[in-house]
């Protein structure tokens, strides 16, 4: 029996339906996300999956239609350094911590967003030097930075919003996307049944056209609120892929190697979506994050398990790694 369920919740055909045509009403030309072709089959997690093909670029538009290409807003040159002293960190729940020790005594926020002083955030603010505010929230997808989040209790302000409440940040960090990949969901799947169809393919798709607008609309609202000054230095991280070639040799099996391939085609696909988006943005540089030799099924996992509080998201010993990788691109000039 397997030890994952499968959670609901994919992108509906209309909400990806609505993305694509704002994204075609906007002129976005989508050439930088990068996909995959989909058709791959799936015979069950003891069988084959045929994996997708090596990603490719998009334009991922609909038929027919032909965007006009745009130049991403850029914030004017700047009148004088910037001073922000503050480090705002933004995103979803491994920015946040999830599954980690919260604060004592926690507050209200951080319960309901499930943030912990062990997330990266708190020690790339101590290696900076530099006042921590903490916007992140388990369950942010990218669209709720710039728009207002869900969640039990009253709705959250954008995070954005948040970061310069009280001026402008002089470094913002950046976790999002793959909420609004379903990546969690898409990892349980294939623990709990198979993964990798043409449907899975399909839907992934989509969600990377969405995903590859609402970081458009991230960084063209911080390059609007940058006008006339200084751009804080945005740091916009990946994402670590929790599989390896190992775990479709652990008994019982629950996935097989295919699978596991096509996982890390997603994995690779999302992360290169994430990075197109930011190279258009001169003041944005992105955090490749890497497990390698430390993922879920190593011997010396970063990764919660499914034992764990909050699975496949990083342990103690990943954000740590996930800090060190901030810190040090926060110290490289673009």
């Amino acid at each position: 029996m397997r030890h994952m369920s499968l959670a609901k919740g994919f992108t509906s055909g209309i909400a990806v339906a609505l993305s694509i045509s704002l994204m075609v009403f906007l002129g976005v030309h989508l050439t930088s996300a990068q996909g995959f072709e989909s058709g791959s089959t799936s015979t069950g997690s003891t069988g084959s999956t045929t994996p997708p093909p090596t990603p490719t670029p998009g334009p991922f538009v609909p038929a027919g239609t032909t965007p006009t290409p745009v130049t991403p807003p850029q914030p004017t040159a700047p009148t004088a350094p910037a001073t922000g002293t503050t480090y705002a960190a933004l995103g979803d729940s491994v920015a946040a911590g999830l599954g980690l020790p919260l604060s004592s005594p926690p507050n209200y926020n951080d319960m309901q967003c499930g943030r912990s002083p062990q997330g990266y955030p708190a020690q790339v603010a101590k290696a900076l030097g530099k006042t921590l505010l903490n916007v992140s929230c388990s369950g942010a997808t990218a669209g709720d930075l710039v728009t207002k989040q869900g969640v039990s209790g009253p709705n959250i302000p954008s995070q954005i919003s948040q970061a310069y409440a009280n001026g402008a940040p002089g470094v913002i960090s950046i976790t999002a996307g793959a909420n609004d990949m379903q990546w969690a969901t898409i990892i349980k799947k294939c623990y709990a049944t198979d993964c990798g169809t043409a449907t899975d393919t399909t839907l992934v798709n989509a969600a990377l056209v969405a995903l590859q607008a609402k970081l458009y609309a991230v960084f063209g609202d911080i390059s609007l609120r940058s006008v006339g000054t200084t751009p804080p230095k945005v740091l916009i991280t990946g994402y670590y892929n929790p599989l390896s070639a190992q775990c479709a040799n652990i008994a019982p099996q629950q996935l097989n190697a295919d699978e596991v391939v096509w996982a890390t085609s997603v994995s690779n696909a999302l992360n290169q979506t994430i990075k197109d988006v930011a190279t258009k943005f001169s003041y944005a540089t992105y955090v490749p994050i890497d497990f390698t030799g430390h993922d879920l099924c190593s011997a010396n996992s970063w990764v919660q398990s499914a034992q764990e509080a909050a699975p496949v998201h990083p342990n103690a010993a990943g954000q740590a790694a996930i800090a060190q990788a901030v810190i040090q691109a926060a110290g490289k000039r673009n």
